[in-house]
């Protein structure tokens, strides 16, 4: 069983809401432990302060409810938070460092929750030796969320090959990706803001570490 650390969000809602606690839900089913940490207002009323249990400085930490999520998450104070951008307390990164260190993830996912903290997280990950992997949507940039039907791409019918051929021509930073897509009974055109052409990562583990994804990827033991 593996320790993960997902860095995402829970409100206001969006697609990457969903994406968040749906991957989060599937990995705990896999007999993972994750630990949500996501901007929210302290549990405690305004004003009193937040201590932790083993002493330490104050922290924004619940446990919820529910026998599948018995983990704790992280709340991390915040000043403003919209669907686009988050602009954290004062005091969210000196949490953030002492939550990781204090639940010592196997892994730290940062889904984009797009304020100041997420290009703080790489240096933070690596002073405290923690392997850290990030998710980038443009498809969820430019509006697109689960649910919706891709019909046409670039003014014709869409299929597979089409898809693929209009990604790679917009390698050419003249050329533009337009989808139209159906959201349930109403139609909309987005453009798609991605000219890196047809891409197919893979991972390969750096000679000497644990295997972690393969650790998360097993079937629980029953």
């Amino acid at each position: 069983m593996a320790q993960i650390a997902w860095l995402g969000k829970k409100s206001p809602f969006c697609g990457n809401v969903t994406y968040g606690l749906s991957t989060t839900e599937s990995l705990r089913r896999r007999g993972h432990a994750v630990h949500f940490i996501h901007f929210d207002t302290p549990a405690a009323p305004l004003g009193a302060p937040l201590v932790r249990a083993d002493g330490g400085s104050p922290q924004a930490v619940a446990v919820r409810a529910g026998a599948a999520e018995q983990e704790p998450e992280v709340t991390l104070p915040y000043l403003v938070k919209s669907q686009v951008y988050t602009i954290p307390s004062p005091g969210a990164q000196r949490e953030l460092r002492e939550s990781l260190e204090r639940i010592r993830p196997d892994l730290v996912h940062a889904s984009l929750t797009l304020s100041p903290l997420d290009f703080r997280l790489p240096d933070l990950c690596q002073q405290l030796g923690l392997p850290l992997v990030a998710t980038f949507h443009p498809a969820f940039d430019a509006g697109l969320a689960p649910g919706m039907e891709i019909v046409a791409v670039n003014g014709q019918a869409s299929n597979p090959d089409r898809i693929a051929a209009a990604v790679t021509a917009a390698k050419d930073p003249a050329v533009s990706v337009t989808l139209i897509v159906k959201d349930g009974d109403q139609y909309k055109t987005v453009a798609l803001p991605y000219h890196d052409g047809l891409r197919y990562p893979r991972l390969e583990r750096i000679e000497g570490t644990p295997d972690r994804l393969g650790d998360i990827l097993t079937p629980r033991k029953r």
